[in-house]
């Protein structure tokens, strides 16, 4: 096994264990996000709501001090790292990018106290990653900023990034030039547009790069044709566009709560897009959030 050799990057709030530098070529960096993605967690945090007192679902915690230390003591124990599960899709495509020579980053927000315990979980699924970063002691960022932050002092550039919340994958877009995004949900995935946005063109299927970007908007242009089902309409902006995809996601729920059981239907989660020449699928979710957090797509 290589050796480990831990990095405390204190003034940027993350700590790093390290195996190999990263490559100059950025097209063999995948990163992957730990807890949602790779391992199931759901049986830690509900030993952790039980040992603070707390009968699960919980949606947020008291403010209550003696519940909230004894909550995230019992999380972040690295004996209870053990009740982790294996996510077997993610595992699948992370093995794929293993064979084909990927450098393998999993970037996290636990805390530096757990970093060799999950160094240890990382190597006991078989996974051989290269680089692995937590946030350090003392830094309270959210989730989604702490990984953005980690993407822009660490890896300004990736071919992917893997994560399970919508809003991670925005902020670390918005920090590094990333090929592809992925959100994991449910033991499954689907594609993200993000700012490499991948286009569907009449001549074939091409990445807009960071040379582009300026143009961007130009690129994808309005009115634009939305089509979900069997669903047809013009939208003329990206309001527009992001009010249709909440009244699209309604009607997914009216559709799955009333179609027959036995036909085991599910509503289409991708919406297609026509602008200009080029098609683009897009979840539903993507372009609802599109609006709130002020984002061209």
């Amino acid at each position: 096994m290589r050796a480990l050799s831990i990095l405390e990057l204190r003034e940027e709030g993350l700590v790093v264990a390290k195996r190999e530098k990263p490559p100059e070529d950025w097209r063999r960096i995948t990163v992957f996000d730990l807890d949602g993605v790779l391992v199931d967690p759901s049986e830690r945090l509900r030993r952790a709501l039980e040992m603070a007192g707390l009968q699960p679902p919980v949606d947020d915690l008291p403010d209550d001090e003696g519940i909230r230390t004894r909550f995230f003591r019992e999380l972040f124990s690295p004996e209870t790292l053990k009740l982790d599960k294996p996510i077997e899709e993610a595992l699948k495509m992370l093995e794929y990018r293993m064979e084909d020579g990927s450098y393998l980053a999993v970037v996290s927000g636990r805390p530096e106290s757990l970093i060799e315990a999950s160094a240890k979980v990382l190597d006991n699924l078989g996974i051989g990653w290269h680089m692995l970063i937590h946030r350090a002691r003392g830094n309270d960022k959210l989730e989604g900023l702490l990984k953005a932050h980690a993407f822009k002092t660490l890896l300004p550039r990736a071919r992917e990034y893997h994560d399970d919340r919508l809003e991670n994958l925005v902020l670390a877009d918005s920090a590094s030039l990333i090929a592809r995004l992925f959100r994991h949900t449910d033991n499954f995935w689907y594609n993200v547009p993000g700012r490499a946005l991948q286009v569907e063109w009449s001549d074939g299927r091409r990445m807009v790069d960071s040379t582009e970007l300026a143009v961007q908007p130009q690129i994808i242009g309005y009115p634009a044709r939305i089509s979900w089902m069997s669903f047809n309409t013009i939208v003329d902006d990206p309001g527009k566009a992001a009010r249709l995809a909440s009244k699209i996601t309604v009607l997914r729920g009216i559709f799955r709560r009333h179609s027959p059981r036995a036909l085991h239907a599910r509503p289409s989660s991708v919406v297609t897009m026509w602008t200009r020449g080029a098609r683009w699928r897009i979840p539903v979710d993507v372009l609802s959030i599109a609006r709130t957090l002020d984002l061209r797509i």
